[in-house]
């Protein structure tokens, strides 16, 4: 019953074991696989939208550069035109590119080319201050071998040339008639466009085409902290652009990804995260094999306890019941157990209790244990999805901050050249509430944007704070009270403010579009809010438990803000489901405590009842079949009836006297043996003070008599035949010390004796002539120093008295001879030794034994193995 119920509770436990660790772990992982497709999701839009909207601004400063005023000298004829009109075109032009703060754009190059070898052509690399004529084909050229119709293929939308495609075309048309000028400046202007992403357009038989940089990407999608890859792809699905140099096509195969569709421009941004999650999978795995583990070995060893505890009388009794008859105890059975509470209680109580401790206990600690694993680790996930998120909004918001000031840049070059309606296609400009123009005193002019309810007066943050161009002024109400930011644009004419621009944007500006999955977005400067989403609008209502990220936004500062709802919704959910699994878990332990408990009780009631006609003289058996505790009690107690019957029938006065006689008969054999030895001893010690009496060794004599005095007084005295070993020890002492006035330096006696066994009472005089026999018999025959080691100590319940010496030894035959007649009556073995065998023998009843082991000039080994408490105690015979 005890290993049954041990088995059930493990089994109990191992199950709900895997359910909670599959519903626990479960959750975790489908809250991964949200959360990876939640932040990709978002990453991905925040990517597409800042993208698609910095295509637009291309489109819209593509619009611009091809405006009259920028390509009309190209299509005048250099023999028309002197050297000086040319530069000081190239300085206008100079001028109109540093309006337009093309550092920030990303443009790497800007091309103009017109159509003929006789038109100029110029290419404008940003960072450089002129602009350059030189090694550029012309269009006609470019046409003759079909890259003009290839690059203006696409016009108005991004593209990547590839060097590879010209080459190919130059091959298939053939260069015949080229000049070694015309080859060398279609070959400058391939390697300068080879696998670039460019946009161009084709107006008045002139081609203005930008490149953007090589990392343009890089600005726009957040890659270092992503836990992935994001590749570019055009509408063939080929590899535009990867955050991975090497990543080749047949790598992503069977990789899960993500995608969006940078529409109307046909390309796809693609992510593949990096198989992190089987890693996390492994590492929870193995964690929850481990503490699955560790949990079974605590409910086996505890129910294991508890179990004994519970059935540890039935066991004692019938372990009791089963011993012989002559050694049934006088005394009632006593039962101890690490709880005698325990003990109190109906066995039913007992088995709960055991559940409880064992299974429901270390379960709920569990749950607990998982519950809170399950929120710090789905919050861990939450923070680095937002430390991600927060990293691609700031690239977001960057972007945006750009756009605007290059919108602001537009608004005010579009003045000067008298184009207002090509600001117009600016993609910000949708988000702009209306653009006011101050002087430089803050008093309004008319400016050719339409105002909706603009102020008379500039805000006094624009005149008072100092500023180089640009100044995100710190949000204020607009007209319908609404905190919206604004940017200040300074006008400058020849060093020397002239006016201010004013954007007033619209609430939500600076946010993507799909502002539902937008974490809270807050913008700083000093202390001072640029910047607030719609959650933000009340920052001392914000959850203090969400997720914060701090970032720095040029000289701003940017704080995302993520609420943990949907952790807290998940973990209330899983705490829901766990709850269920702990009641049904209860309701199980109740069943199996009833079960067992009731199946026992029944058991029981039969053995009692065979006991309670055996207590009225009604010696009757009991049958109850099984291999369990109560199933064993009955059998013993079976045989225990047996025993008492026969006990009952036997003659048991008889039986008394002969003990009697037979003690009395020992008592006398052993006196007779004892007195043996005293002349034997006397004679040789007697004989050693002579000698020393001879030599004058005066000192030597009166120790040696001493000795002896006290070892006659413990010989012949009259007291108990018991002794305690210290007592024994200190009468062999006595014997060493005449034994070494004896032999002087030729002999050394080691001790070795254990504290426990001290007062362990032992027969008397039985190690005095087990040493006078290594002394006389092996030592004295010795030419070198003789030792004697003497070891007590207590082994499996029995003390041993050890004896050995580094003597001569014996072969095998005189071993075999000594150890066969110790107990003969007439043993030519020695007096000693003989006399401590039968002696030994005698008072044990035969359980003491006398082990000799030798080897021929090796010494010899005598131990005496003697019970603690002997079968009768003649400790009272004197």
């Amino acid at each position: 019953m005890h290993r049954k119920v041990v088995r059930r509770a493990v089994a109990l436990m191992l199950i709900f074991q895997l359910l909670l660790y599959g519903l626990v772990f479960g959750n975790y992982f489908k809250f991964i696989a949200n959360n990876q497709s939640s932040t990709a999701e978002r990453m991905l839009q925040y990517q597409n939208e800042s993208i698609v909207h910095y295509f637009g601004e291309l489109e819209a400063m593509l619009a611009l550069i091809s405006s009259d005023d920028w390509i009309n000298y190209a299509k005048l004829y250099l023999n028309m035109k002197d050297s000086r009109e040319q530069r000081e075109y190239g300085e206008k032009l100079s001028q109109m590119a540093g309006e337009l703060n093309l550092a920030d754009s990303l443009v790497e190059d800007i091309f103009i080319i017109g159509q003929n070898e006789n038109q100029a052509n110029f290419r404008k690399t940003i960072g450089q201050q002129s602009w350059s004529s030189d090694n550029l084909p012309s269009l006609d050229a470019l046409e003759r071998i079909g890259m003009l119709w290839r690059i203006v293929r696409n016009s108005g939308k991004p593209d990547i040339l590839r060097k590879e495609e010209f080459l190919k075309l130059a091959e298939n048309q053939g260069l015949a008639g080229w000049t070694p000028s015309q080859i060398k400046n279609a070959t400058s202007f391939i390697d300068l466009t080879d696998r670039k992403m460019v946009i161009s357009t084709y107006r008045s038989n002139v081609l203005v085409l930008l490149t953007l940089q090589p990392d343009f990407m890089q600005h726009f999608v957040y890659s270092e902290g992503a836990q992935g890859r994001f590749i570019l792809r055009n509408e063939a699905g080929g590899i535009i652009w990867t955050s991975h140099a090497a990543q080749e096509r047949g790598e992503l195969s069977g990789q899960r990804s993500y995608s969006t569709k940078l529409i109307p421009y046909e390309y796809e941004l693609q992510w593949i995260p990096d198989p992190a999650s089987l890693w996390s999978f492994k590492s929870l795995l193995l964690l929850g094999i481990a503490l699955t583990g560790v949990i079974l070995m605590y409910t086996k060893k505890m129910s294991e306890s508890i179990s004994a505890s519970i059935f540890v009388p039935f066991r004692r009794l019938a372990s009791v019941i089963q011993r012989e008859s002559n050694e049934w105890p006088k005394s009632p059975i006593s039962v101890r157990t690490w709880s005698n509470t325990l003990m109190k209680l109906p066995l039913r109580w007992k088995l709960l209790y055991l559940y409880s401790v064992s299974v429901i206990l270390p379960i709920l600690l569990l749950g607990i244990f998982y519950s809170s694993f399950f929120y710090y680790m789905s919050k861990s996930d939450l923070t680095n999805a937002t430390k991600v998120t927060a990293e691609q909004l700031r690239l977001y918001i960057s972007r945006q901050f750009q756009s605007y000031e290059q919108l602001a840049d537009y608004l005010f070059i579009s003045e000067n050249l008298r184009g207002p309606q090509r600001a117009w296609l600016h993609p910000s400009m949708s988000n702009v509430n209306y653009a006011v123009r101050y002087n430089a005193l803050g008093v309004i002019e008319p400016f050719y944007v339409q105002m909706v309810g603009s102020q008379a007066a500039a805000e006094p943050q624009i005149l008072s704070t100092p500023f180089n161009r640009v100044l995100w002024v710190p949000e204020t109400a607009d007209e319908f009270g609404r905190f919206v930011p604004s940017l200040a644009r300074k006008i400058v004419s020849e060093e020397t403010t002239t006016g201010y621009l004013v954007l007033r944007l619209k609430q939500g500006a600076l946010e993507p579009s799909i502002a539902k999955q937008v974490p809270d977005i807050l913008i700083t400067k000093k202390n001072q809010i640029i910047y607030r989403s719609g959650a933000q609008s009340d920052l001392k209502k914000a959850d203090r438990s969400a997720v914060k990220v701090d970032l720095k936004l040029n000289d701003m500062k940017l704080t995302i803000t993520q609420s943990t709802e949907i952790v807290v919704a998940l973990n209330r959910q899983l705490l829901q489901r766990y709850a269920i699994v702990v009641a049904i878990l209860i309701a199980i332990a109740f069943g199996s405590v009833y079960w067992l408990s009731s199946r026992i009780v029944r058991r029981l009631e039969h053995f009692d009842e065979a006991m309670a006609r055996a207590g009225s003289g009604e010696w009757s058996t009991v049958m109850l079949e099984g291999n369990d505790e109560v199933s064993e009690l009955s059998r013993s107690y079976n045989r225990m009836i047996e025993q008492i019957q026969q006990l009952l029938e036997a003659k048991i006065d008889s039986e008394v006297r002969e003990e009697r006689l037979t003690a009395l008969k020992s008592k006398v054999e052993i006196q007779m043996l004892q007195q043996q030895i005293n002349p034997h001893f006397l004679y040789n010690t007697l004989q050693a003070i002579s000698m020393r009496a001879m030599n004058g060794d005066k000192l030597g004599v009166n120790t040696m008599v001493g000795a002896l005095a006290d070892m006659i007084r413990f010989a012949v005295g009259k007291g108990p035949m018991e002794v305690s070993v210290s007592e024994e020890i200190e009468h062999v002492t006595n014997y060493g010390i005449i034994l070494q006035a004896r032999y002087r330096d030729k002999l050394v006696v080691e001790w070795d004796i254990a504290p426990e066994t001290k007062d362990v009472p032992v027969l008397k005089f039985i190690m005095q002539p087990i040493i006078e026999n290594a002394i006389q018999h092996g030592i004295a025959k010795l030419s070198r120093v003789g030792k004697v080691h003497i070891s007590v100590y207590l082994e499996t319940g029995d003390l041993l008295l050890v004896v050995e010496d580094n003597g001569v030894g014996m072969d095998e035959e005189q071993l075999r001879l000594l150890s066969s007649s110790l107990l003969q009556s007439e043993s030519s073995s020695g007096i000693g030794l003989s006399n401590v065998a039968r002696r030994l023998d005698i008072y044990y009843q035969g359980k003491a034994r006398v082990t000799i082991e030798s080897a021929l000039m090796k010494g010899t080994k005598v131990s005496l193995r003697i019970p603690v408490t002997p079968a009768v105690s003649m400790g009272s015979h004197e």
